[in-house]
């Protein structure tokens, strides 16, 4: 899944120090020379209380957030499927640039280890992303590709431009599931998902204004912008990063629902991930849902997808005159 990369947050945050009181019977220090001056912390404190004064900096302060939420005003878009209203100041033309150098920086990296179209584990995955394509008319004028790496990597992606990239480590997890297929299926109908979605230039526009925020913020009260970029994070950057693993779950399940996929094997597909690797850590600081939120999530979604399962016919019949991927 292409995203741009969140900064890690600290695993604690330094308080103050406490300052080492001198015994009593230490000399007192020594007046400063005659031409020297004394160095004092409070100087630094003193600044910051003198800029926030300043009319200039309130009325920055003002003038910012005003600007600022102007921008984002006159950049809002709707989600397809969704209908969400949502802010993005990155152009298709700049997603689709990132995406394609994304995946040619993969595969130049994974090099050999790309499995030929003819291995039957590249066959299969695109198969089945054929078959999601066609149903749901994703075509437009996209170069699909698919590209499978030979690693023991639990991942697959898809970035803009239609690069579908699968490890071969997931394909073994899944493997053990009771419909390996439908279970990968429900794996790209989720990362086709989100780039239909546009989440990684959604990603990529709000860590703009985080940033600016931070630094403004940090400028402002004298502290570290390190700990305020870790607020923001921790404030908006991650549950906007869980909410849009959601959203993917949602779309990525009606997606496959028009292939002919019963999405229930989407709420299996976590299930059986969540007893094999069990999420852990606090949730308030992951990326993604844990794996029994999503399997519940899509437990709950299923009676409102079947009716698309149910009358996939005429999408599947499309599909199987759809040209197959490589």
């Amino acid at each position: 899944m292409l995203r741009p990369l969140l900064s890690r947050l600290p695993a604690r945050i330094h308080g103050l120090y406490s300052r080492l009181a001198l015994p009593s019977t230490a000399p007192r220090p020594m007046p400063p020379a005659r031409g020297m001056s004394t160095v004092s912390f409070s100087h630094g404190r003193q600044f910051t209380r003198k800029m926030q004064r300043s009319p200039w900096v309130t009325a920055a302060l003002v003038g910012i957030p005003l600007l600022g939420a102007g921008f984002i005003l006159t950049h809002l878009e709707e989600t397809e499927y969704t209908h969400r209203t949502r802010f993005i100041a990155v152009s298709p033309e700049r997603e689709l640039a990132m995406g394609l150098e994304y995946h040619k920086d993969v595969v130049k990296e994974a090099g050999n280890l790309v499995l030929p179209a003819s291995a039957p584990r590249t066959r299969m995955v695109a198969r089945v992303a054929s078959r999601i394509i066609a149903a749901n008319n994703l075509k437009r004028n996209i170069d699909w590709e698919v590209t499978v790496v030979d690693k023991p990597i639990v991942n697959a992606f898809v970035v803009p431009g239609g690069k579908i990239v699968v490890y071969t480590g997931i394909i073994d997890v899944i493997s053990t599931t009771k419909d390996p297929e439908g279970a990968l299926a429900a794996i790209l109908a989720h990362e086709v998902a989100h780039v239909i979605l546009r989440h990684g230039a959604e990603n990529v526009s709000w860590s703009y204004v985080i940033s600016a925020l931070a630094l403004a913020t940090a400028a402002y009260f004298g502290i570290s912008p390190d700990f305020t970029s870790s607020l923001g994070q921790l404030a908006f950057s991650l549950p906007h990063s869980r909410a849009a693993e959601t959203e993917a779950d949602v779309v990525g399940a009606e997606l496959m629902a028009r292939a002919c996929y019963s999405p229930v094997i989407a709420s299996e597909l976590w299930h059986h991930m969540d007893r094999i690797a069990p999420s852990s850590g606090f949730a308030l600081l992951r990326t993604h849902p844990t794996n029994a939120d999503r399997a519940a999530k899509l437990q709950v979604l299923y009676p409102q997808v079947q009716p698309v399962f149910l009358n996939c016919a005429e999408a599947f019949r499309h599909a199987i005159h759809h040209p197959k991927l490589a």
